[in-house]
């Protein structure tokens, strides 16, 4: 009889951490694609990957004084600052007759590093930076 009870138990222990595996498994962790380190930097490039959200794409730039994160969407990428969340600058693509911010170095660096992943990924639902001119500062809390 006490032989049984464990047996059943231990049978229930393993169905309930079989299926613990199996949730964890399937829900949507950002997964690291690329990353580089250089004495002034680290990159990192993440996705996820959600049958109800789709794709999430983004890159963290860790410097000695600042941290950007780079979001990219079906529709655009958006760049925020970790210690300036009031701000958050969308990409201008095209001919737009607006003022831009242009890119920076690490801008520039990151943009293509990010459409050349996207492509070799095959995200295609993804905005690319390729022809945009800079970026445009859409919110602020100021």
């Amino acid at each position: 009889m006490i032989y049984s009870k464990s047996a059943s138990d231990f049978i229930v222990i393993c169905t309930v951490s079989l299926v613990s595996v199996v949730l964890l498994a399937c829900s949507s962790s950002s997964k690291l694609v690329y990353k580089s380190h250089t004495p002034d930097a680290r990159v990192k490039f993440y996705f996820s990957s959600n049958p109800e959200r789709g794709v999430k794409f983004y890159s963290r730039v860790d410097s000695s004084n600042v941290i950007i994160f780079y979001r990219y969407h079906a529709d655009n990428i958006y760049k925020t600052y970790r210690n300036d969340d009031n701000n958050i600058y969308a990409l201008v693509s095209g001919n737009l007759v607006v003022p831009v911010i242009p890119y920076s170095k690490i801008d520039s660096l990151i943009l293509e590093k990010g459409d050349r992943l996207l492509d070799s990924l095959q995200f295609a639902n993804v905005k690319r930076a390729k022809g945009s001119a800079g970026f445009l500062q859409v919110i602020s809390g100021h």
